[in-house]
């Protein structure tokens, strides 16, 4: 019989690639999302809306068909399709399909760059307060938790509800979802929008309660033997 081949080994242009991959879309909970980790896991499950001329179902909602029409104090899209009724009941000329489709899609398109500079303006704003609170600590509520890489430290989404900001927290030790996070500020990126979070735990929590009183209890004969141990370097010249 041929010899068996033997299986390729994978190169690092293999691995490089495979971690450029996209990865799966999350898919979002069964059922109606009842906490905060199952809304901001159908949250990134959402698909941008389309526009266009002709209703179409709207998953949110369960409706087959869905149409876009009630507000035009706000949105062209709707200030648009008034004009079109207003002039069709009352005989004038509509636009044709091309002209309106243009003007909606422009509207979107501007709308859309205008709610993304806003949300950044927000994240950059509450950066700014926090660069200025020194040793901010806080609470937030863990609504995702991943790891990048096997063996890598175990990153969660949280959010601060207190600011209505969500950040990337490094944890310390296991973290349910749903569960309040005790955090630490060690620094912000304004350049990045990014808060360099750290979660904050007691010794009892990462030692064992026996282990933690034994270091409560030491902790400060311990500070003291280093301090006169460095006043005795010191005198002896190193």
């Amino acid at each position: 019989p041929p010899p068996k081949k033997l299986p390729k080994k994978a190169s690092i242009a293999d691995a490089a690639a495979a971690m450029k991959r996209p990865e799966p879309v999350p898919q979002a909970p069964t059922g109606p999302p009842r906490t905060l980790s199952e809304m901001f896991q159908a949250m990134k499950s959402f698909q941008r809306s389309s526009v266009g001329i002709e209703p179409e179902s709207h998953h949110s909602l369960g409706m087959d068909c869905y149409s876009q029409v009630t507000s035009p104090l706000r949105r062209y899209g709707d200030l648009a399709l008034h004009q079109q009724l207003t002039s069709y009941l009352t005989g004038g000329p509509v636009l044709p399909v091309e002209d309106l489709l243009e003007r909606v899609r422009s509207t979107e398109e501007t709308g859309g760059m205008v709610k993304r500079a806003e949300r950044l303006s927000k994240q950059h704003w509450t950066l700014v307060w926090l660069s200025r609170q020194e040793g901010w600590e806080g609470l937030g509520r863990c609504i995702d938790v991943r790891q990048n890489r096997p063996g890598g430290p175990r990153v969660a989404t949280v959010l601060v509800q207190e600011l209505g900001f969500m950040c990337q927290v490094k944890l310390r030790k296991d973290t349910k979802l749903d569960t309040d996070v005790s955090m630490a500020l060690h620094g912000v990126r304004l350049p990045d929008l990014r808060a360099d979070m750290i979660q904050s735990v007691q010794p009892a929590v990462l030692f064992g309660s026996d282990e933690a009183e034994s270091y409560a209890r030491n902790f400060k004969s311990r500070k003291n033997v280093g301090t006169r141990l460095a006043i005795e370097e010191k005198r002896g010249g190193g």
